[in-house]
């Protein structure tokens, strides 16, 4: 593979370029990514921008594999995972970047190409990891769901920005209670779109380093989208808790930095495996990653990091058995997961799931069988023009087994706390113009669509389906 100069976090961040051995190719067996490279004939910006691309992604998701520790197998919805930075900005005019399901897509301007920055080719792949490991979430009405979206994206580029000792030496210099290379997230594209805006550079800036906190009536500001605010508070959880680690660990160098964020990257990477996806998500990784932590300086580090936002975090990614109750004797599930369980555990709490999945983990001496619910909600409260139109809010059911039956050790929500939150949250998607549907509106100039109205042959309903994540509105 040939020798490339590589630009570390984000080209607004104004660190310079470094000389290095540009990645192998994914081995067979693995989630795979597809750019297309330029011609021979390209000119130089563009075979620069492939290169930097390529490298950026290639190089975030072997972090996460080793955070993991195993590798990504496949994606969601797709072969392999097309990413596109040569796009031309769409009519708009403003540059973007955007996950679909699919795709990654990056637009450009002539001022700003959104590939060329780390940040963003993370903080978009970090969407599709997460859609890989539980595609439910991603059309989930759920604020808190799409908030998480947001911030584990985030959360991926601060730590992929922290493991380069480029970046890291930069952090440390300007002060990690400072802003800094690796707290700063998504500059240039940020930016971009804020001057397109007529908005000062900094007002659509992201930073880790934040005081933004967690609280049922989140105090939402018309500075970012109601997920993006709201995705502060995790992200801000995490850039905490990498520095109370550092703190309390050491060494005080570039290299105990980046060990204290590959940590944390650690236990983020168990608590997408194992946390419940609850409602209230942002606490259910907090407690899964602290259940995770080894000694008293992690364990230390999670408290404070979260504490800081109003995210109090419990050592018990599975609770005490709530309740227990029998497996009918018909029903084959005395000692096996079958087809019935979610129907049976419906029946159980009053739910009327439009989908249920299943599986089974162990989480540390538990074998656990979890049930997915995709709880379905009408949205003509919402406004007329979405009569008929229905969303969902994904939860689950935790199970483990006893010798008569079954302990829940995760209760679902009540259907009205699902339903209140689902149509709050997709009152502002309709508000900002972020809905399309074959009925016409105005849509806000400053915003584009994230969802669609996705009419079903021979039914007389519509489901309301996410068209994208985007990084920047």
């Amino acid at each position: 593979m040939p020798r490339i100069d590589f630009i570390p976090n984000d080209p607004a961040a104004g660190l310079p370029p470094l000389p290095i051995d540009s990645s192998p190719e994914r081995a067979a067996g693995r989630a795979q990514i597809r750019i297309r490279q330029p011609g021979a004939t390209s000119l130089a910006a563009d075979q620069a921008l492939f290169w930097q691309c390529r490298e950026a992604a290639l190089a975030s998701l072997a972090f996460w594999e080793t955070c993991r520790g195993t590798p990504l197998d496949a994606w969601a919805r797709s072969g392999a995972l097309e990413i596109k930075p040569f796009e031309a900005a769409d009519g708009g005019g403003e540059p973007d970047a955007f996950f679909d399901g699919r795709q990654i897509v990056f637009r450009n301007t002539a001022a700003v190409r959104p590939g060329l920055s780390v940040d963003v080719v993370t903080h978009e792949l970090g969407h599709a990891i997460l859609d890989a490991w539980n595609p439910a979430l991603r059309n989930s009405s759920s604020l808190e769901h799409v908030a998480f979206h947001e911030a584990f994206g985030d959360s991926l580029a601060l730590l992929v920005a922290l493991s380069d000792v480029t970046v890291a030496t930069q952090a440390l210099r300007n002060g990690l209670d400072q802003r800094n290379a690796a707290e700063t997230l998504l500059e240039s594209l940020a930016r971009a779109i804020a001057g397109d805006r007529g908005l000062p550079d900094q007002a659509l800036t992201r930073h880790a380093l934040n005081d933004s906190r967690w609280s049922a009536n989140f105090p939402f500001i018309t500075r970012l989208t109601p997920e993006y605010e709201l995705s502060l508070v995790f992200t801000g959880a995490i850039y905490d808790s990498i520095v109370a680690l550092f703190g309390l660990r050491g060494p005080a160098s570039v290299d105990g930095l980046s060990a204290a964020a590959l940590t944390i990257g650690e236990l983020l990477a168990r608590a997408v495996r194992d946390a419940p996806y609850d409602h209230s998500l942002f606490s259910a990784m907090g407690n899964s990653m602290l259940a995770a932590s080894v000694d008293d300086d992690e364990h230390k580090a999670l408290k404070q990091g979260f504490a800081a936002h109003g995210l109090e975090i419990t050592a018990t990614a599975i609770a005490q058995p709530e309740e227990s109750f029998p497996a009918p004797a018909s029903s084959g599930l005395l000692h096996g997961v079958g087809r019935s369980l979610p129907r049976l555990v419906a029946r159980r709490f009053g739910l009327l799931p439009r989908r249920s999945s299943q599986g089974r983990m162990r989480i540390g001496e538990r074998d656990v069988v979890w049930v997915g619910h995709e709880h379905e909600i009408d949205l003509r409260p919402v406004h007329s023009t979405l009569k008929s139109v229905r969303t969902y809010v994904y939860q689950e059911t935790w199970l483990t087994r006893e010798p008569h039956g079954w302990a829940v050790v995760q209760r679902p929500r009540a259907a009205a706390t699902l339903e209140d939150a689902a149509l709050s949250y997709v009152e502002q998607l309709y508000k900002q113009g972020r809905i399309a549907n074959r009925l016409p509106r105005r849509h806000p100039a400053a915003l584009k669509a994230t969802h669609a109205v996705v009419r079903r042959k021979n039914r007389k309903d519509a489901r309301l389906d996410r068209l994208r994540f985007a990084c920047c509105g």
